[in-house]
């Protein structure tokens, strides 16, 4: 009886160490996910600016200013 107490002691340690293990990699794994989704993100953002820059330069009002006085000309041209 005493040896199997022995060894049931050391299980039961043992077992609670993977369960803390275990529980730390959960938390773990959750950040790198959190990770993950926002580089893909940021991934995403750049790639439409490479793929469409004027479309977000519009977004940002940088080309406004064009668009404006592109309208203005035109006006001037119909006079």
């Amino acid at each position: 009886m005493v040896s199997d107490m022995g060894i049931i002691k050391p299980l039961r340690d043992r077992v609670r160490d993977l369960e803390f293990i275990n529980e730390e990699h959960r938390k773990k794994n959750g950040q790198l996910r959190v990770e993950i989704q926002d580089k893909n993100k940021l991934i995403e953002e750049l790639t439409e600016k490479i793929n469409n820059p004027t479309k977000k330069m519009r977004e940002q009002g940088e080309l406004w200013l064009r668009e404006v006085w592109k309208t203005q000309y035109n006006n001037l041209e119909k006079i």
